[in-house]
């Protein structure tokens, strides 16, 4: 009984180590539960070993539950095949809009092309207008000035005129006198 029971407490510590260790193993692996490349090498790592020394048990699967697979699987993939045809109708509705986008980027362009044309235009007529009121401010300017200086030189011949006329009435004057 004795020597029973020291074998049953073995075998006891025995599967305690290796629940023990099984759990330490499976907590390692679950930290890796957010990055499933690193889940799978922990996986292989740590719990292949384990699962590849028990036994393959053949379980009978519960009719119900099979059904429910199946109708899971089914739903998923009819999801997934809508989701599909949505995803590729979306993509035809972006390209088409990005691409009456893109023509009416290029017919704007256009657009302001011709208006700086215009403005570069306008600012050179209006450039040439400036030049020629200036031009023509400095000819009457130049026409006055030289009426100007015309009229000094007349008004200036004039004084010198009666200085001169002036002179010779004193002459005259001196001479008679004499």
């Amino acid at each position: 009984m004795q020597d029973m029971i020291r074998k049953n407490r073995t075998q006891i510590r025995t599967n305690d180590i290796e629940i023990k260790n099984f759990q330490n193993k499976v907590y390692q692996v679950v930290q890796f539960i957010d990055d499933f490349d690193e889940l799978r090498k922990m996986v292989h790592k740590n719990l292949f070993e384990i699962i590849k020394k028990s036994e393959m048990r053949n379980v009978d699967i519960d009719p119900d539950i099979k059904k429910e697979y199946e109708n899971q699987r089914r739903y998923l993939e009819n999801s997934k095949n809508s989701l599909k045809k949505r995803l590729e109708k979306e993509q035809q509705i972006h390209k088409e809009d990005n691409m009456n986008i893109m023509r009416d980027n290029i017919n704007l362009i256009a657009m302001i092309s011709e208006w700086r044309n215009k403005v570069k235009k306008l600012k050179t007529e209006e450039k040439n207008r400036r030049t020629q009121l200036k031009m023509r401010a400095n000819q009457s300017q130049m026409i006055e000035n030289s009426k100007r200086s015309d009229a000094d030189f007349s008004t200036s011949m004039g004084m010198e005129r009666q200085r001169m006329l002036q002179e010779r009435e004193n002459k005259r004057q001196y001479i008679e006198d004499l």
